[in-house]
């Protein structure tokens, strides 16, 4: 049957109702006389539903007048029915098929370039780098060699050190990492120091002349390794990696009794009216709090782009308390642990590595309880500094 029903579509079949009392008669007329019927479904007692071809349809009438039946055409579906469709609504589908058409060309091209990573290279450049290679707003996506493009901007512009594209939809997006220069400065010292006091844990000279030995114990501006002339009379700036060991320790001190001040939601406003030397009080002449937080608002008053000579003051006085709040043992050890900590972390540095760590707490009784937190800690860290004649500090790396 799917190669009738295939052939049924193409050459156009309908949906037909059929109502009567004979509609069993009306089926069995059907099929004695040759009409195919199929898909036969009945949706009540003397109501069926069938599919057949559409250019038989003109015998079923004979048929059902002799069965005393009703038919009428439900749907007319296939092939002829959905062109006929096509024809009346020639124009839309014609729109419908352009606009796909156009908006399959357009994806095909690429619109818009976007370039990131740019800070100190020149755009025009860039741009002058794409036209030349074939790469511009509205070229086909077949006709650019995104590798290609790369390989030529890291070659054409020395100050780009890697590029790397990507197409998405009509948006071809670049990005570029840009070479870091070292700076030239002709005043860099013939040295490298202690930046802090502590005991060399590693030593390795890459130029110049080492001063200090594995284990000796240096102190801050100390110099580590210095450097050398060589047989033309050029000073080689000294370079090496110094690690050494760090302590450091700090203290922390919580009371138990934290005393604040807080807001009690209370808060009355005053208003001044200032004309020139003149002012005008509107509101409280007094406030009627004993502690309070003062919050002052400042307008002046203009019309159509004209400020008139004249302030509007406006006061808010919101009242507050002291409050007093006693911390439990172990908020109060947090408290001080952090404290210490705070004081210590403001001075190690960037690549420090944690060692050895160590903390005490105490506690103090009397007119005042306080809980302390002693912090010791161990680090290693790079302690090789550059010192130029200037006596400024710069970073070895």
């Amino acid at each position: 049957m799917p190669a009738y029903t295939l052939w049924s579509y193409l050459l156009g079949y309908v949906i037909i109702k059929i109502k009567g009392v004979r509609v069993e008669e009306f089926i069995n007329s059907a099929c004695s006389s040759g009409l195919y019927l199929w898909d036969i479904r009945k949706i009540k007692r003397g109501f069926l539903v069938a599919k057949m071809r559409a250019d038989r349809f003109y015998l079923v009438r004979p048929l059902a007048r002799h069965c005393d039946c009703k038919v009428e055409i439900d749907k007319k579906l296939g092939l002829p029915f959905l062109l006929k469709c096509i024809w009346r609504r020639k124009m839309f589908f014609m729109g419908t098929l352009i606009a796909v058409t156009l908006i399959y060309v357009l994806s095909t091209h690429i619109w818009f370039i976007q370039v990131e990573g740019i800070e100190r290279l020149n755009p025009t450049r860039i741009e002058e780098v794409f036209r030349d290679y074939g790469v511009f707003p509205g070229v086909p996506k077949s006709k650019v060699d995104l590798r290609g493009l790369e390989r030529t901007l890291v070659k054409e512009i020395p100050g780009i050190a890697w590029a790397g594209g990507k197409i998405r939809g009509s948006v071809l997006n670049l990005q570029i990492v840009e070479k870091i220069f070292p700076e030239e400065d002709e005043e860099i010292s013939k040295e490298l120091i202690a930046n802090k006091a502590g005991l060399i844990e590693k030593i390795i000279v890459f130029s110049g002349k080492a001063l200090v030995t594995h284990g000796s114990a240096v102190d801050k501006g100390e110099i580590l390794i210095e450097g050398i002339t060589d047989e033309k009379g050029t000073l080689i700036k000294p370079r090496g990696l110094i690690k050494g060991r760090i302590w450091y320790n700090a203290r922390g001190a919580v009371e138990l009794i934290q005393n604040y001040r807080e807001n009690t939601g209370r808060s009355v406003r005053t208003h001044h009216i200032n004309f020139k030397e003149k002012s005008l009080k509107i509101g409280r002449k007094e406030v009627p709090f004993a502690e309070y937080d003062t919050i002052e608002e400042k307008r002046s008053i203009s019309l159509f782009g004209i400020t008139f000579p004249i302030t509007i003051i406006t006061t808010t006085y919101n009242e507050i308390r002291d409050r007093s709040i006693r911390l439990t043992y172990e908020e109060a050890r947090c408290m001080a642990l952090r404290k210490a900590f705070e004081e210590i972390i403001c001075n190690l540095s960037d690549d420090f590595e944690l060692v050895e760590m160590h903390v005490e707490y105490q506690g103090m009784h009397g007119a005042r309880e306080v809980i302390t937190a002693e912090v010791y800690i161990e680090t290693l860290e790079d302690i090789g500094v550059y010192s130029n004649i200037k006596e400024e500090v710069i970073s070895a790396r």
